[in-house]
């Protein structure tokens, strides 16, 4: 049961460390994710399966906001004149 509830202890607070993380690390955390899910059911590829799913998530909100706020900026900025 130690093992159970100190993986659980951990899961939480990768969930709570995930939205803290720049885009670098957080590209880089879900590459290393993605590499040890592959391996062959071992402790760290079980928990690198639980996070991918966050990972990825918070990947995708961030893609979201990016995007909006590029298609902001195209409906501000004054279009050009054409010759």
């Amino acid at each position: 049961m130690p093992d159970e509830e100190q993986a659980t202890a951990e899961q939480a607070r990768m969930r709570n460390l995930i939205p803290q993380l720049d885009d670098g690390q957080l590209t880089n955390l879900h590459r290393n994710a993605a590499r040890l899910a592959q391996a062959s059911g071992d402790r760290r590829s079980d928990e690198a399966s639980v996070l991918l799913p966050l990972l990825e998530t918070e990947l995708q909100q961030r893609r979201s906001v990016k995007l909006a706020a590029a298609a902001e900026t195209r409906k501000a900025r004054p279009k050009k004149a054409r010759a």
